[in-house]
This record gives structure tokens, C-alpha cells and sequence, in this order.
């Protein structure tokens, strides 16, 4: 039998060890049955983007009563480690019937496999296992999904369970100026994640977390994943709730061997708070009352609807904090956000050759995007036309230059900025 120590993922593709027990059988299993299931066309539609040289794929779900003239919400539900989009959706977080009650827009992504063969999302930092730019495929995915359909960008949602859990920390914290909640399930803050979060605004919080975990551990892994002590309190610190959680249990299923308790830190910034359902006895498993396959675990809690939890949670905010606020905040710095001037650094730096540059408009603009080497000479302008208010992601390559300092400038009739980014070969 294993040791401990070899249980810890052999594979950390994403730099975030997890300790693999009979989940490796049960993976190769949903893996062998679910990679040929056919994807339902009068479901979802297939969109296939090329990232960062990378075929990528995402499933959507446009909700029955869309209307291409309104604005509607966007929901990204991640797989974990080794799954595909369409087995989450098949066998552990089927929110097709919300989208069509709430009408918002569904995704679930497609992580990318990694050099054994498994998709993953990558919680990229210097001593990752894997290149793979998940950070920057999902700004780019949801600048796809903008193009086409009518998103409202201020509600932009996230959910995922296990790795994909791992994977809405780090976008809460690395693409905080997009994302307006989060939903983890079964699946802890990365270390990374922490260490470099450049949040500065109010994010919904809501997760769920099994106590008896044994895939990813409920009291983390020090110097991988923090422990759920850990995570609230730094969302709980980040939000400025009150220090006093609002507890209560619920235990309507008294056969499923397990029973939750809700913790609520409420009256933060813009009302914002953070959640959070711990499952008392509970197994690396997505809750849910109607759960009867063994493709959403055999520990599985049926106490509490997750699916109905979250997005009943999240569907509150936007970028802003609580929709719905009444002392809601409009001038402090943390709102400068979606429809302000504003140039972002661009991701990744340093970089080889390409890299995402992300801007912000807060009217309609004829906009100039100029790239120049350290002597000032003019390389390349990817944008010169009229664009509207919001937020865009170019992709831009300097594969015919050599390494060293470039600068990228945006430039309005009422706004100019520069930023520096480096190109390593």
C-alpha cells in the first residue's frame, strides 16, 4: 500500500499536491465511460478557441428564454483534476434547469491535459509543472463569449469543484477585476493564490467543504492549500464583514452519514459577505439531495441543494458587491473598475512571445493601442478604431523580436497611460 507521502499527487500539473486515494480507480472509470459519450447538440454548443497556441474548447447552455437585447449573467462551472466539461455537467453539476428559471448563461470549460495526459487547471506560478495559461484562456474565453452573446459583464460568475474549486480562488484573486463571486466545492485556496491576490474589492464568497475530504483535505496542505480557518478569514478580512459568524445545522437527510453547518459573516463592504457549508463527515463529493450515481461520489451529502445554493448566493452581486444595496459604495477605488479608463498589466510577464493586454473604457472611445521597444521606436499597433465602454483582451505576440523591455500604450482623446512588460526567449 502507499505511504503518505506517495499519495500526495504524483502528477502536480498545477503545482497544488492532492492526496490520491481510490479516486484513481474511480477517475480512469468516469474517464473510459464519459469520453465517448456524445455531446447533446439540442444542449449545448461546442466553441472551440485557439489560446496562447492551444486548442481550447468550452461547452455553453443559452437558458430557454434568452433575449440577444437584454443583458444576462454568466456562470463558468470547472470540472476537477482528469474530468471533461460534459461529465461535469453529466454527473456532478447540472445547472441547465437554473439557467433556464434565473435565464443566465452557463459554461463549463475544458481544462487542458497536462503532460500525463490529464486536464487540469493550472494555478500557474515559477515552480509550476505545467505552461498552460488557464488564467488567460478563461479572460479570453469570456471575452469570446461577450462577442457573442449578451453578457452582463458586471455579474461574470464562477464555480468549480476539487481542482476546478482550486482554479475560482485563483481567478477571485489574479482576475479579481472580472469576476464578481465565487462558488468553491471540495477544493481549497491554493498558497500562490493567496500570496499573490491583487483583490481589492468586495467578492462573493460562498463554499462547500467536506470534513472527512481525503482528496483535497479539508485542513489544507501547508504550504499548498490553506485550511478553510485560513480562507474565510482572509475573505472575511478582504470583504470587512463582522468577525462573528451566523451558524446554524442542517440535517434533513439522516441517512446519508453526514450533516451540515452554515456559517454566514455577513454586513461587509457594499453588504458583502462571506459563506461558507461545512459537511460534517462529508467525502470529496458535490452535495446534492437527488444524488443516486456513484459519478458524484459515494460520500455524497444529500442535506443541501449546492446548485440552488450558489446560484441563489451569487446571483446577488456584481463587480461592485450586493446589487441590491442600500449604503452601496460608488466612489472608493476598489469600483474603478469595469467601465473606468483604466490599462491592466499585461499577463503573463514576462512573457514568450504572446501575452494578454486588458483595458477598460468608460465611454465609447476611438482608442490607439501602441507597442514600442526601450528607443521608443513604434513595434506594432494592435488597435486604432472606435470601441464601446467595457472591458477587452487583446492577444498580442512579439515573436519576431528579440528579448528584452517593451512598452505598451493606450491612448484616448481623454486618457493615456503606459505600462512595461519584458520578452524573454
Amino acid at each position: 500500500m502507499d505511504t503518505l507521502a506517495e499519495l500526495i499527487l504524483r502528477v502536480q500539473t498545477f503545482n497544488v499536491p492532492i492526496i490520491m486515494t481510490a479516486i484513481k480507480l474511480r477517475l480512469t472509470v468516469i474517464l473510459v465511460l464519459l469520453l465517448s459519450t456524445p455531446i447533446s447538440s439540442q444542449e449545448f454548443e461546442q466553441i472551440n478557441l485557439v489560446h496562447d497556441g492551444m486548442n481550447r474548447e468550452y461547452l455553453v447552455y443559452v437558458p430557454n428564454e434568452y433575449d440577444d437585447s437584454i443583458h444576462i449573467p454568466l456562470v463558468l462551472n470547472f470540472h476537477g483534476f482528469g474530468g471533461t466539461a460534459y461529465d461535469h455537467y453529466k454527473y456532478t453539476s447540472d445547472m441547465t434547469s437554473l439557467a433556464d428559471t434565473a435565464n443566465f448563461l452557463l459554461v463549463y470549460p475544458q481544462g487542458a491535459a497536462g503532460s500525463d495526459g490529464y486536464s487540469h487547471w493550472n494555478i500557474a506560478d515559477e515552480n509550476s509543472k505545467s505552461n498552460v495559461d488557464d488564467l488567460g484562456f478563461t479572460s479570453a474565453m469570456i471575452d469570446d463569449l461577450i462577442q457573442i452573446y449578451n453578457v452582463d459583464t458586471l455579474r461574470i460568475y464562477a464555480t468549480g469543484f476539487s481542482n476546478g474549486a482550486f482554479f475560482t480562488y485563483d481567478l477571485a484573486c489574479r482576475l479579481s477585476q472580472r469576476i464578481a463571486a465565487i462558488a468553491p466545492v471540495g477544493g481549497t485556496m491554493p498558497q500562490i493564490s493567496l500570496d499573490e491576490c491583487d483583490a481589492t474589492k468586495p467578492t462573493g464568497i460562498i463554499s462547500f467543504h467536506g470534513t472527512s475530504d481525503d482528496v483535497s483535505p479539508y485542513q489544507g496542505i501547508e504550504g499548498y492549500n490553506l485550511s478553510y480557518q485560513e480562507i474565510n478569514s482572509f475573505w472575511i478580512n478582504l470583504n470587512e464583514t463582522e468577525a462573528v459568524a451566523t451558524v446554524a445545522e442542517i440535517n434533513t437527510n439522516t441517512e446519508d452519514g453526514s450533516a451540515v453547518e452554515s456559517y454566514s459573516w455577513e454586513k461587509g463592504k457594499n453588504c458583502s459577505s462571506v459563506e461558507h457549508y461545512k459537511i460534517i463527515n462529508g467525502g470529496h463529493s458535490w452535495p446534492n439531495p437527488n444524488a443516486e450515481s456513484w459519478g458524484k461520489g459515494d460520500d455524497v451529502n444529500r442535506d443541501i441543494d449546492t446548485n440552488v445554493l450558489i446560484w441563489n448566493y451569487v446571483s446577488q452581486y456584481d463587480l461592485y458587491g450586493i446589487i441590491e444595496c442600500e449604503e452601496r459604495v460608488t466612489n472608493n477605488e476598489y469600483q474603478q473598475l469595469e467601465y473606468n479608463f483604466k490599462l491592466y498589466q499585461n499577463y503573463p510577464n514576462p512573457f514568450n512571445p504572446s501575452t494578454l493586454i486588458s483595458f477598460s473604457l468608460e465611454n465609447p472611445q476611438y482608442v490607439s493601442l501602441e507597442v514600442y521597444d526601450i528607443k521608443g521606436r513604434t513595434i506594432a499597433k494592435p488597435i486604432e478604431k472606435a470601441l464601446q465602454a467595457g472591458y477587452y483582451t487583446i492577444e498580442f505576440s512579439l515573436s519576431n523580436m528579440s528579448s528584452g523591455i517593451y512598452f505598451y500604450r493606450l491612448i484616448t482623446p481623454l486618457f493615456s497611460e503606459t505600462k512595461k512588460m519584458t520578452l524573454v526567449k
